[in-house]
């Protein structure tokens, strides 16, 4: 008896877990020098993976990568499996950051998304 009261109560205590996701950020900044720059304007920049007929091509989307990209405004591209391209010149710190999740599924194609939208600043 004891035994279902635990495993009772260790199922309900592992089903209340919750993550904490990051939806707005007021500044990132990637040098210590935040000093009022020029700004660059809006950017959108993102993490994307695709799969083909249930393969998934790399792991998930990190954000990680969606902010490294964000800093060079570059949008992902099927291609980026096999190459790697530079976007623009890097954004120095970026303000009123928004963080979205998107994508499709296509059943023999789709694609999972962090993408960052924000103001940018070299």
């Amino acid at each position: 008896m004891r035994l279902f009261i635990a495993l009772g109560l260790s199922l309900f205590l592992c089903s209340c877990t919750t993550y904490r996701e990051i939806k707005e950020v007021k500044l990132i900044g990637f040098q210590e020098d935040v000093s009022k720059g020029k700004s660059v304007g809006q950017f959108e920049a993102d993490d994307c993976v695709f799969h083909v007929l249930g393969y998934w091509l790399g792991g998930s989307p990190d954000m990680s990568r969606a902010i490294a990209n964000a800093r060079t405004q570059k949008k992902s591209k099927v291609t980026d499996m096999v190459t790697d391209s530079k976007g623009d010149a890097e954004i120095r710190y970026m303000n009123n950051v928004n963080v979205s999740y998107d994508g499709f599924d296509a059943v023999v194609f789709g694609k999972r998304c962090i993408v960052v939208r924000g103001v940018g600043y070299r």
